[in-house]
């Protein structure tokens, strides 16, 4: 027998640090969204100046692939977490009880946890590494390539601080997605029914 989640949860009022989280991972994940918007612009101006004047943008290349995707996909790890918006399976953790279904959780946000660790640590001494040296692509424009890096490390530790702040609210009860989050827009929620 399974048991209602929303059975479990608790009004726990949270602490400052985990509003604080919440709030650099919402900023984090605008960024993202406004580099996504340059992104779009940049790409739009080097085709229309390609098919218009057959003279694209020097280096589009370069700053999409070293630049804009990088920025778009780790400054919007945390927001993701915040939304929880990640991919789930639960194909076994559907069948548990809530106090299995929440030991759970806690583990596989323990590991996770420990892979930001791990992650968030190589990439900061790269980006050190890449300031100190001012490592830059070279194509068809001279694109630097550690202001990207520091945007890895910075949406990893926040990635990181949001999943210690889901961690927060697994281990107390409260609910993992704020309400805030939720009046915004409900997370998806991908379910297999059997084939019937």
């Amino acid at each position: 027998m399974v048991d209602d989640p929303a059975s479990d949860v608790r009004t726990v009022p949270e602490p400052g640090w985990i509003r604080l989280v919440d709030r650099i991972s919402r900023v984090l994940a605008g960024i993202s969204a406004g580099v996504v918007a340059v992104l779009a612009v940049h790409v739009f101006v080097d085709v229309t100046a390609r098919w218009l004047a057959n003279r694209p943008l020097p280096g589009t290349l370069e700053y999409v692939t070293f630049w804009w995707m990088p920025a778009v996909v780790f400054l919007a790890l945390a927001g993701g977490q915040l939304r929880a918006e990640h991919m789930k399976v639960t194909l076994l953790t559907d069948l548990m009880t809530a106090r299995a279904r929440r030991i759970a959780e806690v583990v596989i946000l323990l590991v996770v946890a420990a892979l930001i660790v791990v992650l968030t640590y190589y990439l900061l001494l790269g980006a050190i590494e890449s300031t100190r040296i001012r490592q830059a692509a070279l194509g068809v424009a001279v694109v630097p390539l550690w202001p990207a890096k520091w945007a890895a490390v910075v949406g990893l530790a926040a990635f990181l601080l949001q999943t210690a702040a889901t961690l927060w609210r697994v281990v107390t009860g409260a609910p993992t997605v704020p309400h805030q989050v939720l009046d915004d827009v409900e997370p998806a929620r991908l379910t297999l029914e059997p084939p019937r």
